[in-house]
């Protein structure tokens, strides 16, 4: 039998939650008292235990997600964002949880990757700050965000449906409002892997310590 908490969560979900905590914290202290990285820094110790401490935060972080997917959480976690939507603003929700929950772990790994890519040859918190207005305020303006994408000339439409975050708003409104499950958004899931792996795996490639 699975121990669960009084609030439904199991040792294994508890146990994953609270060592990624612990780990982000050690992450901290590492990153605050180890050396500026900089264009001739070589991989000291601490900076090596960053990466390491990364790279473990990561793992331990799919395992969680893998667990997450495998097994029912308690209501609140995947409930209290909708039930909001619901109670104050009038949201109709006509699609399932778990395709919704589904459509937001794709975007965020989408955006995750792309978040790393911009990150692997940026030198300064200027730098990347910049990149990062470059990436998002566009995508805030075409990607149907505040306004219909629509009403952008048809030459452009298909840049703008290539773009991840139009991807993810057409997939979170084609399941909360008209109620689609996963394969009548499995193109625009496609295109949120994609953007998330290439990112991820651009990233990988470029990324240069000097």
């Amino acid at each position: 039998m699975r121990l669960r908490s009084s609030h439904g969560y199991t040792a294994t979900a508890m146990t994953l939650h609270w060592l990624i905590l612990a780990l982000l914290i050690v992450q901290f202290i590492v990153a605050w008292t180890m050396p500026h990285i900089g264009r001739n820094t070589k991989p000291a110790t601490l900076i090596s235990l960053h990466f390491s401490i990364g790279v473990t935060i990561l793992a331990v972080a799919i395992v969680r997600l893998a667990w997450r997917l495998t097994h029912t959480a308690p209501a609140p976690e995947a409930g209290v964002p909708l039930l909001f939507g619901v109670w104050v603003l009038g949201l109709p929700l006509r699609g399932s949880i778990a395709a919704t929950s589904m459509v937001c772990l794709v975007g965020a790994l989408a955006f995750g990757g792309i978040g790393l890519l911009l990150a692997s040859r940026a030198r300064t918190f200027e730098a990347i700050s910049g990149l990062m207005n470059l990436t998002m305020v566009p995508m805030w303006v075409l990607s149907g965000v505040f306004f219909s994408s629509s009403n952008f000339p048809q030459a452009v439409q298909p840049l703008i449906h290539a773009l991840p975050l139009t991807a993810l708003v057409d997939a979170l409104r084609s399941v909360v409002l008209d109620g689609a499950g996963l394969a009548a958004v499995s193109r625009e899931l496609a295109i949120l892997a994609g953007w998330g792996l290439g990112g991820f795996a651009i990233a990988l490639r470029i990324f240069r310590w000097t």
